[in-house]
C-alpha cells in the first residue's frame, strides 16, 4: 500500500484509529499500541523500544503463540504466501543478521518507508520451526515470522519485508474501514485467481495478494529494485504482472465478488487495476532481467 498509494494511504487506517486525519508517525505510536493492546497479547507488542524500531527476536513465548496460528488454508486470518520452503539450518542469528541488514538498507534508501515500517511492525521472529515458514496473521498484527532458509540475497529479503509489511497495513486498514460487506463470506467465497499463488482462492486472500503483487511491481521500479535478487521470493516481473492482470480479470468476471467489496475494498481494487493498466511493461522488463 505504501508504493501503491503513498504515505497518505499507508497511514489512513492508523489515522482513523487515532481519530486524527493529519497525525504524523510520532503522534500515532501511542494510539496504535493502545489499539493493539485491546486486540492481542502483550508479547506481540514487545517492550517500549518496539514503539520506535522493529525488534528482531527469537522469543520462545512469542513462538508458542504464533505456533497456535498455523499457516493453513482453513484460517482466513493467515497470510503465508511462501509455504514450506525446505529445511533450514535452524540458525536464527544468521537470519536475524541478514534481515536486519536488509531492513537497514531499506531505511537508508527510503527513510519514509522505514519510518512507517518501524511504526507498524513491532517484532520480527527469526527462530522457530525446523522447516522454512514465513508469514503474518491478523491475529498478531505487527508481528512477522521469518523462519526461511538462509541464502536469500538482499533484494529477496527486501521484497519479503515489504510483502509482509503490506499485509499488516491491509490488516489495519481493514479493521479501520472494512474491506468487505460480509467478511465471513469474503473469507470463504468470492473465489477468484490469486496474483501471488496463481490458484483460485477466496476474495479475502485474493485482494491481499493483488495489493501485494502490485506493491512489489512498484517497488521494483525504484532503487530497491536494484538490490541483488535470486528470485526466490516472487516470480520475475513479467510473470508477476501477467498473473496480476489475470487476477483482476478473474475478479471482474465474477458476479459474486462486487457485492462483497465495500467502498474501501473497491477503491483498493480500482487502484491496483489502474496501476496495472498504466504500467509500461517494456521498461519493467528491462529492470527485471536478472530475475528471469
Amino acid at each position: 500500500m505504501y508504493h501503491l498509494g503513498g504515505r497518505k494511504v499507508a497511514l489512513a487506517g492508523l489515522r482513523r484509529i487515532a481519530g486524527d486525519p493529519e497525525a504524523g508517525i510520532d503522534d500515532l505510536r501511542t494510539p496504535y499500541r493502545d489499539w493493539l493492546s485491546t486486540r492481542q497479547p502483550a508479547v506481540t507488542i514487545g517492550s517500549e523500544s518496539t514503539a520506535h524500531r522493529a525488534e528482531f527476536c527469537d522469543d520462545p513465548e512469542l513462538w508458542k503463540l504464533l505456533s497456535s496460528h498455523p499457516a493453513t488454508e482453513v484460517q482466513p486470518n493467515i497470510n503465508s504466501d511462501y509455504g514450506p520452503m525446505g529445511l533450514n539450518e535452524d540458525n536464527p542469528q544468521g537470519r536475524k543478521a541478514a534481515l536486519e541488514g536488509t531492513l537497514d538498507q531499506l531505511r537508508e534508501i527510503d527513510p519514509d518507508l522505514g519510518g512507517i515500517f518501524d511504526l507498524v511492525v513491532n517484532r520480527i521472529c527469526v527462530g522457530g520451526w525446523s522447516t522454512g515458514v514465513a508469514g503474518s496473521s491478523s491475529a498478531d498484527i505487527g508481528v512477522i515470522w521469518a523462519a526461511m532458509p538462509e541464502g536469500y540475497d538482499s533484494g529477496d529479503l527486501a521484497e519479503f519485508l515489504v510483502h509482509e509489511f503490506t499485509h499488516h497495513l491491509l490488516f489495519i486498514d481493514e479493521a479501520a474501514f472494512g474491506h468487505y460487506t460480509d467478511p465471513q463470506a469474503a473469507a470463504t467465497g468470492g473465489m477468484s485467481l490469486s496474483a501471488i499463488r496463481g490458484i483460485v482462492r477466496p476474495l479475502a486472500f485474493v485482494l491481499h495478494g493483488l495489493v501485494v503483487a502490485v506493491e512489489i511491481l512498484r517497488l521494483r521500479r525504484g532503487p530497491v529494485g536494484a538490490l541483488p535478487s535470486t528470485g526466490y521470493v516472487h516470480p520475475d516481473t513479467q510473470h508477476l504482472y501477467d498473473s496480476s492482470v489475470a487476477c483482476v480479470r478473474s475478479i471482474e468476471a465474477s458476479t459474486e465478488i462486487r457485492p462483497l467489496l465495500s467502498r474501501r475494498g473497491q477503491a483498493l481494487f480500482d487502484s491496483c487495476r489502474a496501476t496495472l493498466e498504466l504500467t509500461e511493461m517494456k521498461r519493467l522488463g528491462t529492470l527485471d532481467a536478472t530475475r528471469s
